[in-house]
């Protein structure tokens, strides 16, 4: 352990100085794990695009986590190193393909996240057309196939500060079917690919977040596995047919609630109630 690598250096740029502090400790903990582990973490830096040199302090850190840096290209080796535990993606100057996007998809990248972009507007703008400023994220959003949800922070802030049961009255005093925060989340759970279904008894209603896609004996295996392992059958009605009948034994005695099996694959708002044995 060098002498140098037992102290760290914070720049103060305000002071025009640095601050020194003492990590003995940290240096022995990390070169006794560098001397011990056979296997230390391999991480990969994706060349071929333009991308950014890494700067000679994120290089020495790397090197104080015990980190193997390696570069590699999918424009010619078309596929990741078995031996990855991780990618870096440092600033490329051109496009990165699909195909390449794929090949990392399993490593989720923060770069291949879904993203929101929130537009906040003033209070006088809600119910007009969008301005020059919301158009323009809006077509930076659209470009790089992102979201874009239009709010007004200053009434979501009072939205927050009002009883729940005068919440729906505001809105509709100022022509908004709903909140800026419940579209985000409505968004959110479209870009993930993500739905809910709903558990209804006598002393608490649930909603269940799953996958798009998702069949019904995975979805009861949400709330618990013994109800995946032994699933029969899922009785199921839509949240609007419940409401508007006013519960579950109307919604039957109607012919709403419908026996699903193994094969069914749920909807968005589905009120159920599984059968299982185990």
């Amino acid at each position: 352990i060098g002498y140098d690598d037992i102290y760290l250096y914070d720049a103060d740029i305000s002071a025009y100085s640095y601050n020194v502090s003492f990590d003995g400790e940290g240096a022995v903990t990390s070169a006794i794990d560098y001397v011990v582990n056979e296997d230390q973490p391999k991480l990969y830096v994706l060349e071929g695009h333009g991308e950014a040199e890494l700067s000679a302090v994120f290089r020495e850190q790397l090197e104080k986590e015990n980190m193997e840096l390696n570069s590699f290209s999918l424009l010619t080796a078309k596929t990741v190193p078995e031996d990855t535990d991780g990618i870096l993606i440092y600033g490329p100057s051109s496009d990165i393909s699909a195909e390449e996007k794929e090949l990392c998809r399993d490593f989720f990248l923060l770069t291949s996240k879904p993203v929101i972009y929130c537009a906040n507007i003033g209070e006088g703008d809600i119910g007009c057309s969008d301005n020059d400023y919301v158009k323009a994220v809006k077509t930076f959003a659209s470009e790089e196939g992102s979201a874009t949800v239009v709010i007004c922070a200053k009434v979501e802030e009072e939205i927050s500060r009002l009883p729940k049961d005068e919440r729906g009255m505001f809105l509709e005093e100022l022509g908004l079917g709903e909140s800026g925060l419940s579209r985000i989340v409505k968004t959110g759970y479209e870009l993930l690919g993500l739905m809910s279904y709903l558990t209804a008894g006598e002393k608490e209603v649930r909603a269940w977040t799953i996958e798009r896609g998702t069949k019904a004996p995975q979805a009861a295996g949400k709330i618990h596995s013994d109800f995946e392992k032994g699933f029969i059958r899922a009785e199921i009605v839509s949240y609007d047919d419940l409401v508007s009948l006013g519960g579950f034994n109307a919604a039957r005695e109607k012919g709403k609630v419908r026996s699903e099996g193994k094969e069914y694959v749920m909807r968005d708002g589905d009120v159920v109630l599984f059968r299982f044995n185990v």
